[in-house]
């Protein structure tokens, strides 16, 4: 689950790239210039999103809601802030303070993930646990008749 979730959230993040490389293009005025630039930035930023949304589909068939969407959330919402500030150079706009803050904030996005991901490893197990007794029980009571 969660590499499709990481999958789905890395193309949501080179979606966004492209897209804001897109803008910066249109913005500067040579837009005209750079037409094949312009369709393929498009095309790659169209790609990016068809993947997430399988990506996405895939993991929301395969395991509850209720797990897959605040994995995807903050894998997504790290994506996009990675890409701007390496992509962008937005990094260039913040003190150490706030990158600090920023890099804290992405740690306990993680320690996030992982709580919730060894609950549901624990839940899967105990189900799995309950199920064998019941076989057991099961064919303890057909042996006894």
């Amino acid at each position: 689950m969660l590499y499709l979730l990481l999958n789905a959230g890395l193309q949501s993040g080179l979606s966004i790239v492209f897209l804001k490389l897109f803008g910066e293009l249109i913005q500067s005025g040579t837009a005209g210039e750079h037409l094949g630039m312009l369709f393929t930035l498009g095309f790659f930023m169209a790609l990016s999103a068809v993947s997430q949304t399988h990506s996405l589909n895939i993991a929301m068939k395969e395991y509850d809601q209720l797990e897959v969407m605040p994995i995807f959330q903050a894998f997504l919402m790290i994506m996009w802030m990675l890409g701007g500030m390496i992509v962008l150079n937005e990094i260039s706009y913040y003190t150490a303070i706030q990158l600090f803050g920023i890099f804290l904030s992405i740690c306990i996005s993680c320690a996030g993930i992982k709580v919730l991901t060894m609950k549901i490893k624990k839940q899967r197990q105990a189900s799995r646990h309950r199920v064998s007794d019941t076989h057991s029980l099961n064919s303890s009571l057909k042996e006894m008749m």
